[in-house]
């Protein structure tokens, strides 16, 4: 038993001394949290005179003063002392009046306190008004206005939702980076300046937040700031611009929307003098010049300069997109994305150029049309100075320089620098042609090519050449154009260093090197190294001469034919030689001519090497040799070996004489004929004898007369 009492009695003496740890512990915070709480009281109240002083001005005033108007608060009945004193819990009856003469001078004791600061009278909107201004941070201690922007439950920043409802204004600034607009100091009712029609609020100012949502049930400290945010829920939007009749939620936002209509930038950058409408817009372009990036992704540490940017890249880890088209169920990660694509849906074009009157749907858009008129091209690049007019240009043309192909088909592995190039060879693979014309039905794997083709039935040519007024349908086909007035041949084979315009003319040129002859005609196997000429080819099988002509009604099969032939008609001959002044209707006819100057026969037979101007010619002598005549008469059954032969021929069956004289009307079988019988018209002999210098009309009529000279020299 004695040891148990032992025990009872060490166990007593240790929770005793335990006990009075505890107790002592406990005394010891609760003296701390009472301190804290003084302490805290002090600064509330500190705080509130602070409130008092900016919320109701008052005259500063000198000591010499203060007895006098001491005495003059004794003769002030109490009750109107009560009425008068300034407070947070009452609001003026009116805004204070201070007149030279005014003999009733009221004041409060809190007065003499408060003699050391010197207070600037600052406008205070009533929580009445629907906007959302308050005073400036440079009128206020820091710590209070950090506190203030607490209090409203919400960013008073560059406002977020201004940036939503119209997607387009991209440098608007984000809603965290805690700026203010010089105008939101300004209020627009002058009367109400001096007003304080703030709640009643007491005890703790900062802390309390009386007020909630009761559609969300967030907390506010202000009835302003609590219906501000109601607008979000009702879609309210009391303020309206003058000029459009656009609406807004908050008062900021429509003075931010008013200076797109006056252009007024009253914040000018000191690096780069660009201006800006707001200074929070100011002070985020900065960083453009500082590079500073205060917000970084906590996934891959990458940097950000504004907040938005920030969360629109922490959608790219999470894959969230949250808001979906009603149209077409398309998910977007940001507001203005979708209301940017609803713009593909709705065919708002919001934005035009001053200059062509064309519109866009976005305003980027509009500022990259604009460099085609200024032709800025603002990004370079460092390794050969060529310039573009857009960043994701400069981009793709420096994948050329390093080579890399970041996007590979998951078919054939095929690597492409550009995106947009990957899901156009994609096609390929699938097949898919999902863009379909309205008018003929034909279907097309791009969208750009169905609005080419849609040109062909609209007959709509939008791309003029600036030199001869010539329009194309297409603007690479103006491009090409170009370059026959600037003789540019940027394309060179790298085999004969013949240089061609186009890149299409020079793949053409490669296989004159190679052989190449990739299209056969499906009926005698006839190849070609163009498909032009297989399409032309397959129209001697069909017989299809789609091309007539508007005078004759002559059937040709290729258009160049019928311009060729068209010059018959004209008598346009625009081909001229630069040695005798000869002119030509065909290109191709100048260039053999000039052979007669320069004697060049480039085409030589394998058996006798006789050589001949024109390839034609050499094909016409090699059926001497082989005897082959392909051309018969249908009527007689005789051959030919040249076709225009054979046509010669024919006339003599038909008695057709097509070529009639415009002096006396006699018709002749064939043209050359009529040129003869011209002469006799014109006087003109161009065949001279080399020895006694007469001249002939005909040809035959000179050789006939040079045997006169042959044979006088033989008999002598």
């Amino acid at each position: 038993m004695c040891k148990v009492q032992m025990l009872r009695a060490l166990v007593k003496q240790r929770l005793t001394a335990a006990a009075e740890e505890i107790f002592g512990l406990f005394e010891r915070t609760i003296a701390e949290y009472e301190e804290e709480l003084c302490r805290s009281k002090e600064e509330n109240e500190r705080q509130r005179k602070l409130l008092d002083a900016v919320f109701n001005p008052q005259l500063r005033l000198h000591r010499a003063d203060v007895q006098q108007l001491s005495v003059i608060k004794e003769e002030i009945p109490p009750e109107q002392q009560e009425e008068w004193r300034p407070s947070l819990d009452q609001e003026d009856p009116e805004p204070p009046h201070i007149k030279e003469e005014q003999e009733d001078v009221r004041t409060s004791q809190e007065g003499e306190q408060l003699q050391g600061f010197t207070f600037t009278l600052v406008p205070v909107k009533s929580e009445d008004d629907d906007d959302e201004e308050k005073p400036q941070s440079s009128q206020l201690p820091q710590r209070q206005t950090e506190q203030m922007e607490t209090d409203d439950g919400e960013d008073r920043g560059a406002p977020e939702p201004a940036r939503n409802s119209d997607p387009d204004e991209h440098s608007q600034p984000d809603t965290d980076d805690k700026t203010e607009d010089s105008s939101e100091s300004e209020t627009d009712d002058s009367d109400n300046v001096f007003k304080d029609t703030r709640e009643p609020q007491s005890g703790d100012v900062t802390n309390i937040k009386p007020l909630s949502c009761s559609v969300c049930k967030k907390c506010f400290s202000r009835r302003q700031s609590l219906r501000r945010h109601l607008r979000t829920h009702t879609g309210e939007k009391p303020f309206s611009c003058s000029v459009c009749d656009k609406s807004f939620g908050r008062k900021s936002h429509l003075q931010y929307h008013i200076t797109t209509h006056t252009g007024v930038k009253p914040f000018r950058c000191s690096v780069c003098s660009k201006s800006f409408s707001q200074k929070s817009s100011l002070q985020l372009h900065m960083r453009t010049h500082t590079g500073e990036k205060p917000f970084s992704c906590s996934v891959c540490d990458k940097s950000f300069g504004r907040k938005s940017h920030l969360q629109y890249h922490i959608t790219t880890h999470t894959g969230v997109k949250p808001l979906r088209c009603s149209v077409c169920s398309k998910s977007f990660s940001q507001k203005s994305s979708l209301q940017l694509h609803m713009r593909t849906h709705t065919g708002v074009k919001p934005f035009r150029c001053s200059v062509c009157s064309k519109s866009f749907s976005q305003k980027s858009y509009l500022q990259l049309h604009m460099r085609t008129h200024t032709g800025e091209k603002p990004f370079s690049c460092s390794v050969c100075d060529k310039s573009f007019a857009q960043k994701s240009n400069l981009q793709y043309h420096i994948r050329t320089h390093t080579g890399v192909k970041p996007f590979r088909c998951s078919v054939c592995s095929k690597s492409f620098i550009i995106k947009g190039n990957l899901q156009n060879h994609m096609i390929t693979h699938t097949g898919e042609k999902p863009f379909s014309c309205s008018v003929c039905d034909k279907s097309f794997s791009h969208k750009s090519t169905l609005q080419t083709h849609m040109r062909s039935h609209t007959g709509e040519k939008p791309f003029s050449c600036s030199v001869c007024d010539k329009s194309f349908s297409q603007k690479t086909a103006l491009q090409k154009h170009m370059r026959s007035h600037t003789g540019e041949k940027p394309c060179s084979c790298s085999v004969c260093d013949k240089s061609f315009s186009q890149k299409s003319a020079l793949q053409t040129h490669m296989r004159s090197h190679t052989g190449e002859k990739p299209f056969s005609c499906s009926v005698c196997d006839k190849s070609f190294a163009q498909k032009s000429n297989l399409q032309y080819h397959i129209r001697t099988h069909t017989g299809v001469k789609p091309f007539r002509c508007s005078v004759c009604s002559k059937g040709f099969s290729q258009k160049s034919y019928l311009q060729t032939h068209m010059r018959t008609h004209t008598g346009v001959k625009p081909f001229r030689c630069s040695v005798c002044s000869k002119s030509f209707s065909q290109k191709s006819s100048l260039q053999l001519h000039m052979r007669t100057h320069t004697g060049e026969k480039p085409f030589s037979c394998s058996v006798c090497d006789k050589s001949f101007a024109q390839k034609s010619n050499l094909q016409y002598h090699i059926r001497t040799h082989t005897g082959v005549k392909p051309f018969r008469c249908s009527v007689c059954s005789k051959s030919f070996i040249i076709k225009g032969n054979l046509q010669n021929h024919m006339i003599t069956h038909t008695g057709e004489k097509p070529f009639s004289c415009s002096v006396c009307d006699k018709s002749f079988s064939h043209k050359s004929a009529l040129q003869t019988h011209m002469r006799s018209h014109t006087g003109e002999k161009p065949f001279s004898c080399s020895v006694c210098q007469q001249s002939f009309i005909k040809k035959s009529s000179l050789e006939d007369h040079m045997t006169t000279h042959t044979s006088s020299s033989v008999c002598s």
